[in-house]
């Protein structure tokens, strides 16, 4: 719980990685930190699933699990090294970016995420990243809350690139469920109104639909 906690960090602009230091970490870009602990005040209460499986790669080969890594270091003879490679094994969801575009000193990418039900969200998210993606490039994201409140009303994901057979973060957020279409490509109705006719996206009396998801083991570095 407390390494997931502390992956709850932004960064004020879109940055440049900073070599010999892993993308999960805020050391790993060259720019300055923000703590999103704010906005997650006003997320649903993240409950980490039960299987939700963290482990280390050490320089030696060795794989160990994060809560037996401080337990090999005291107890080996010979030390274990950690690598800047953790892996996670969680519930995952494969989308594409379909758009870019700049926002002041950060990008905003505009992703399409698939339904149980054959529908499309429509997530818009900023990326920490400055690499300009392609569209159509597809991205994973990891699903850090319990399965039960996995869908597009309380889903917070963790949105990575691979490269080669690792894979780098560019974001965190929670994903909200008004952008939304069916298998048809209709789109949903989630809106309410005011007395002066602006629009809530409050989503009242819309059941948050459920994404396609799969359970995968990730390499992030």
């Amino acid at each position: 719980m407390g390494l997931l906690v502390g992956l709850c960090w932004v960064l004020e602009k879109s940055a440049e990685r900073r070599s010999g230091f892993p993308s999960w970490s805020w050391n790993g870009w060259q720019s300055t930190l923000t703590w999103s602990v704010d906005s997650l005040y006003y997320w649903p209460a993240i409950t980490i699933d039960p299987n939700f499986e963290l482990s280390i790669e050490c320089t030696d080969g060795q794989i160990l699990s994060w809560e037996g890594f401080p337990k090999s270091k005291k107890e080996a003879t010979m030390q274990p090294q950690m690598s800047s490679i953790i892996r996670i094994t969680a519930w995952t969801i494969q989308f594409p970016i379909v758009s870019r575009i700049r926002l002041r000193d950060k990008y905003e990418d505009i992703a399409w995420l698939e339904l149980e039900d054959g529908g499309i969200l429509d997530w818009q998210f900023e990326s920490i990243s400055n690499v300009l993606f392609k569209p159509g490039q597809v991205c994973t994201g990891i699903f850090l809350d319990h399965p039960s409140t996995g869908n597009g009303g309380n889903a917070i994901i963790m949105a990575l690139t691979q490269k080669g057979e690792v894979y780098e973060r560019i974001e965190l957020g929670r994903i909200p469920h008004y952008n939304r279409f069916d298998k048809n490509g209709k789109e949903v109705v989630t809106k309410t109104y005011d007395i002066s006719g602006c629009v809530i996206y409050d989503g009242l009396g819309i059941n948050p639909p459920t994404l396609s998801k799969s359970w995968k083991e990730v390499r992030l570095g």
